[in-house]
């Protein structure tokens, strides 16, 4: 897919002030960063809100602490028309919630908050997916992000999207947990998470690698034959 603009590259946007929005699928993103070096040049665009920002269609005023998810969250729920339950599901030693799927964004994208444990807890293998646009924003705590085998420290407000096809993998670094939200677009890939999830409830483990395996190509997640786990 043509991301918004992005002609199929990398992004990771730095810059400090607030008052950008980057275009993945045609969805105003939200762009904060800290020390954070593009790995390419991109073609992003963007508006100059007056000191304000535009959020998923909510505007925030320059004196919101985007680093305070819970108040960042709540003011983009209230203006989301939610065609179900807002879930979250536990894989391992990490929570996942599954904030707006298909039904609610008229199909254009998903939005998935990630509770991340740090090690011994490991990230998921060097994949990538053949469907999705993935982007991440953190929210707290580190994350490492490696795309194209070139290894990103993200902290509170970085952003980066890996486009559809890209390999790649995250892991928290440590010591804290990292909170951070995925974009999907289009959205689909959630269900890889939740179907795990389901399956950890009702068994009281995660699935046999062969499970995973099944579910992965089930998702589009390409990962060279290595089933992801959590623990």
């Amino acid at each position: 897919m043509d991301a918004g603009g992005l002609g199929g590259t990398v992004l990771v946007i730095a810059g400090g002030a607030a008052s950008r929005a980057a275009c993945m699928g045609g969805i105003g993103l939200p762009v904060w960063s800290r020390g954070v070096t593009p790995l390419k040049p991109t073609k992003a665009g963007g508006r100059d809100l007056g000191g304000q920002v535009e959020i998923a269609g909510v505007t925030v005023e320059p004196g919101l602490n985007v680093n305070d998810s819970a108040q960042l969250l709540a003011s983009w729920s209230a203006s989301w028309d939610y065609s179900g339950a807002v879930k979250t599901v536990h894989l391992g030693p990490n929570r996942v919630t599954l904030l707006a799927r298909a039904g609610d964004t008229a199909g254009r994208y998903s939005l998935v908050l990630w509770d991340m444990a740090p090690p011994p807890a490991p990230g998921p293998p060097l994949h990538r997916h053949l469907n999705e646009e993935e982007a991440v924003y953190v929210l707290g705590g580190g994350l490492d992000v490696t795309v194209e085998g070139r290894l990103l420290r993200m902290g509170p407000g970085d952003f980066a999207n890996v486009p559809t096809g890209v390999e790649h993998t995250i892991a928290n670094p440590g010591p804290e947990r990292a909170r951070f939200l995925i974009i999907l677009s289009p959205p689909g890939y959630e269900g890889y998470w939740e179907e795990m999830g389901d399956i950890a409830a009702a068994s009281g483990k995660m699935p046999e690698p062969d499970r995973v395996l099944e579910l992965q190509a089930k998702y589009h997640m390409d990962s060279g034959g290595v089933a992801r786990h959590f623990d």
